[in-house]
């Protein structure tokens, strides 16, 4: 086998995106495992988003044969990256070629920091424990289809700049951010041409906040969250209706979101709105 490695970035010429979708398609990871949301195939011919790939081919026959995809999802150089390598080529040094490509790229562009996503079934701790990195946490991926739904209980509308108190208080209830952490997550999602960062009203009364991304034709749910006075009253199970509701209005073919795998609460909450679970991702961090 002769290989040679190269980094591509975004966004993709037809011909490498063509190669990506090959790679993908054979993998042989079981049927309910979404590679092309993992990889983040949808991102790849996108120019407004910073990520790049390195690729492994075997010159010999001409073929993609490995990818890592390195993707900076909120717009401050810290990179998440999932890995794929052909069935025909796996345990043979490919992902450690990859993975020192990985990091010569994040070195040029001086990254703030990298997380790897990797489809649990894919079996790489040891490999990535040898690498340098170490078990962070596991998340699932879960989906549902949009629904035409009226829920009036709640009130939905794009965030403005008088609402950023509020929505401070409920991120720091509910993830533990600092106000400016939260401050500067709202501003760089108003230069977001596919985010919208959302308020949740009740009686004109602030109550929740959640994002939604549009990823090709699929709408990812993120940060959602209930002020702290008003959890357990159904705002949540709400805002999953208004989702649905709005997806299915703007023709979207699916909603996605990740939950993590140690919150049972939330996950019985989008089980009870319709999702189901369709991979676990594990996350590993460097030591």
């Amino acid at each position: 086998m002769n290989l040679f490695a190269m980094k591509a970035s975004y966004p993709l010429d037809d011909l490498t995106l063509q190669e990506m979708n090959t790679l993908i398609s054979k993998s042989e990871y079981p049927a309910h495992v979404d590679l092309y949301e993992v990889m983040q195939f949808a991102r790849l011919q996108d120019a407004t988003c910073n990520g790049f790939l390195v690729l492994a081919y075997d010159e010999d026959v001409d073929q993609l044969i490995g990818a890592v995809n390195a993707y900076d999802l909120f717009g401050m150089n810290a990179f998440e990256w999932s890995m794929v390598v052909h069935p025909d080529y796996r345990n043979i040094g490919i992902e450690e070629v990859l993975i020192e490509g990985l990091k010569h790229g994040l070195n040029e562009r001086e990254s703030t920091g990298e997380m790897a996503a990797i489809v649990s079934v894919a079996n790489y701790t040891a490999l990535l424990e040898e690498q340098g990195y170490e078990y962070n946490s596991s998340k699932y991926q879960m989906a549902a289809k949009p629904v035409k739904l009226m829920d009036e209980t709640i009130k939905v509308i794009p965030f403005e700049q008088a609402h950023l108190p509020q929505l401070q208080q409920i991120f720091t209830e509910g993830f533990g951010d600092l106000p400016e952490e939260t401050a500067e997550m709202a501003a760089l999602m108003e230069d977001e041409e596919t985010s919208q960062l959302w308020m949740v009203l009740r009686d004109e009364a602030v109550v929740g906040t959640f994002t939604t991304a549009v990823v090709a034709d699929d709408v990812w749910l993120t940060s959602v969250a209930t002020k702290e006075q008003f959890r357990n009253q159904g705002i949540a199970l709400s805002m999953l209706n208004w989702v649905k509701n709005y997806t299915c209005e703007k023709n979207f073919s699916s909603i996605a979101v990740e939950v993590e795998s140690d919150n049972p609460a939330a996950v019985q909450l989008y089980k009870k709105s319709g999702f189901n679970i369709t991979t676990q991702i594990d996350y590993f961090v460097v030591k």
